[in-house]
């Protein structure tokens, strides 16, 4: 072989190794540089997730502080232990996380005082609740000392995490910059290569030509190196392929996390966080231009619970998801749909003009949703409450604007349903008011705020008394008398009903005893009482009837317990089997307020019932023109041919008295007898007599008092 083809060929080969080597090196430096890089990434998003921890445990200590003074549980104080045991922990772990940066440093040094100081005032106002001094603890709540306290945290955890995902976005910068050139200098290095190989394979065939009895030799080294740099060369792009694959892998996974972060799982739409995040920038916008004006509505789906206990939750779900998709078509591209959990959706209505533009759209989502949803073989029809906010510069935080369209949604639930309020000053005056009725009323039990009243219930053949009808009274120390139909709806929302409903069944059995042992009649007089659903559902009510009824005397067969129709629709699983076992303590079941709900005769085919209890809306309406009449003979007829009493509730007058008596009602009660009276009054009355005497001097008036004689 020709030196200089030698040496020139020689060269070649070296050169190839050696830039192939350069560019292996550089491919490796590129390839730690993003290693470390993305290691960089992840401790500046660690950095993210411990601060987002931090004011995460912090807010829920002052959630947890809220829900131990609206309830007084102490499991709402959970998260303020949880963050006085770990929050001293997370700031060495912070600080520890962020030691090469002074910046972060300093800003952990100011938050850290803060948030002490934020959980001591905490640990105050608990303390009062536990003192009682509900006062005190309210008075610090209405100062801003604490909201300053969380709007300094806020901000100066947004400062960290700002300058966290500066430094985020860089080093994610840098890492796809070393990924690019690790792919360059491999794929460059593969053609030079390539390059090189092809043209020592070209000269040593020239040589091959010239020197046959080298040609075998000098192919089989040749295709030996060419076999070698096409494995090196197909590793290398395997490898690229590789790392591109797992770049494109680790992108895909990091946009679906920040997605997920930001948007419920189930409908697709932006969840709580996100849409706080648009109406904190809204906000913004307000101070920024005076003529901005948007909207919050707050929308809840009105017996969303009857479809879930009926259909199941998987049809509950499927019914969510279409509900939001109705909801997406009712709005414009700029507008926001959320949903914030449950059966809970909020709206922001972004760059309104005027109160038409919101109520416009709320009256279009009601339209919209009056249509039927078809999940297979279920048809379900639905409607939503809605309470709308409007931007004003009095609102400082987002969370403030939706409490306010929290409060008139329940307003448009109390009124009915399937409506719209418009939030104002009143309903955050009467929420606060429930609230405080509510703490009252928890402590009207112990303190023996409650009275139980008797109204009388009368024959209308003989005018004697034969019953009374226990009804329950709050005498509240402040306010005075409360009426009924204001906490007994709030009783039966907090559950505070079914021990209230055993103190008023205890409490007149014991009375009705009392009675029947100082006033002996033949029969025996008997006590009404009302049984509301929750304590018809409650599953030791049959033990606690039997129970009073062992510690008062009173036998079964002198208590009637007073039932409506709806209570019988709720729990018409478990009634058969209830009813039979009051059946057999003797004690009478009466259908309470007949003819306003169903009426429905399989009902009173089904449950055995010993009395209808025609409903005062009825009876009131009775007149000279014969109004109601024909609805209370269907009453009375139906009563007697099933062989059970009627009851007439809220008589007034002797028009209706006299009607009722020719249709042949057996008992009554009313004002025309007596108003509902306390024991005092009740020992009095039945001491001068248990017969009511008729005045035939008055007969011919609308209202006439009756004497006992």
């Amino acid at each position: 072989m020709n030196w200089s083809i030698y040496k020139r060929n020689t060269n070649i080969f070296v050169a190839a190794i050696i830039i192939m080597f350069i560019i292996g090196l550089a491919s490796y430096l590129s390839l730690l540089e993003y290693q470390d890089n993305a290691q960089w990434v992840i401790h500046t998003r660690e950095v993210l997730e411990k601060t987002q921890e931090l004011i995460s445990q912090v807010s829920d200590a002052e959630t947890g502080q809220r829900g131990y003074i609206l309830t007084g549980k102490q499991r709402y104080l959970a998260p303020y232990n949880r963050a006085n045991n770990e929050i001293s922990h997370k700031v060495k772990v912070l600080r520890k996380l962020t030691a090469d940066n002074p910046n972060q440093q300093r800003r952990i040094a100011i938050i850290t005082p803060l948030i002490y100081k934020k959980l001591t005032l905490i640990k105050q106002t608990i303390k009062l609740i536990n003192e009682n001094n509900l006062e005190a603890a309210l008075q610090i709540i209405k100062t801003d000392e604490g909201q300053q306290l969380m709007e300094k945290i806020r901000l100066i955890i947004k400062a960290i995490e700002n300058e966290e995902n500066v430094l985020l976005k860089q080093r994610l910068i840098e890492a796809s910059n070393s990924a690019r050139r690790t792919s360059f200098l491999i794929i460059f290095g593969s053609i030079l290569a390539s390059i090189l190989v092809s043209l020592a394979k070209l000269i040593i065939n020239q040589e091959l030509a010239k020197r046959c009895r080298m040609e075998k030799k000098l192919q089989k080294a040749h295709d030996e190196l060419e076999n070698k740099v096409k494995e090196r060369t197909a590793e290398i792009i395997q490898t690229n392929s590789k790392l591109k694959k797992e770049i494109n892998q680790h992108n895909q996974t990091q946009a679906q996390l920040i997605h997920d972060a930001f948007h419920d799982s189930l409908t697709g739409l932006p969840n709580r966080a996100l849409f706080v995040e648009r109406v904190e920038r809204a906000l913004v916008l307000t101070k920024r231009h005076l003529d901005y004006k948007f909207a919050i509505l707050f929308l809840d789906v009105d017996r969303f619970k009857v479809v879930n206990d009926s259909l199941g939750h998987l049809i509950g779900d499927q019914l969510l998801t279409a509900l939001a998709r109705r909801l997406e078509g009712c709005l414009r591209a700029g507008d926001t749909v959320a949903r914030l959990g449950g059966d809970e959706f909020t709206i922001l209505l972004d760059d309104i003009k005027d109160l038409n533009d919101v109520t416009n759209v709320a009256n279009r989502i009601n339209a919209t949703l009056t249509g039927t949803f078809n999940f297979g073989r279920h048809e379900v029809f639905t409607t939503v409450s809605i309470g709308i906010t409007f931007s004003t510069t009095n609102y400082k935080e987002p969370e403030e604007l939706i409490r306010d369209a929290d409060i008139a949604m329940y307003r448009a639930k109390k009124l009915g349903k399937a409506r719209y309020e418009i939030f104002d000053s009143s309903m955050y005056a009467q929420a606060a008011q429930l609230l405080q009725l509510e703490m009252d009323l928890r402590r009207a039990v112990e303190r023996q705020e409650f009275q139980v009243y008797y109204q009388p219930i009368v024959s209308l053949e003989t005018y004697n008394i034969t019953g009374f009808e226990a009804l329950l009274r709050w005498q509240h120390p402040e306010l005075g008398f409360i009426s009924p139909e204001k906490f007994i709806p709030l009783a039966e929302e907090t559950g505070m009903i079914v021990p209230i409903g055993y103190w008023v069944l205890r409490e007149a059995s014991r009375q009705m005893r009392a009675w029947q042992l100082r006033y002996p009649t033949n029969p025996p007089l008997t006590i009404s009482v009302n049984i509301c659903s929750k304590q018809f559902s409650h599953p030791n009510l049959i033990e606690e009837i039997r129970q009073i009824l062992q510690d008062t005397g009173l036998e079964g067969s002198s208590l009637k317990l007073e039932i409506t129709e709806t209570v019988l629709m709720e729990n018409s699983d478990s009634a058969t089997a209830m009813i039979l076992e009051l059946q057999q303590m003797n004690i009478q079941l009466h259908l309470d307020d007949f003819g306003i709900g169903y009426s429905s005769l399989s009902y009173l085919h089904r449950f055995s019932c010993s009395a209808l209890k025609i409903d005062r809306s009825f009876v009131t309406k009775i007149g000279a023109n014969g109004e109601n009449l024909e609805i209370v003979q269907a009453i009375i007829s139906l009563a007697h041919s099933l062989n059970i009493d009627v009851i007439a509730e809220g008589l007034e007058t002797m028009e209706q008295l006299r009607q009722l008596q020719i249709k042949k009602c057996q008992h009554a009660q009313g004002y025309i007898f007596s108003r509902p009276l306390d024991s005092n009054s009740v020992d009095t009355l039945i001491a001068s007599s248990l017969h009511f005497q008729l005045d035939s001097n008055l007969l011919g008036l609308s209202h006439f008092p009756l004497s006992c004689a």
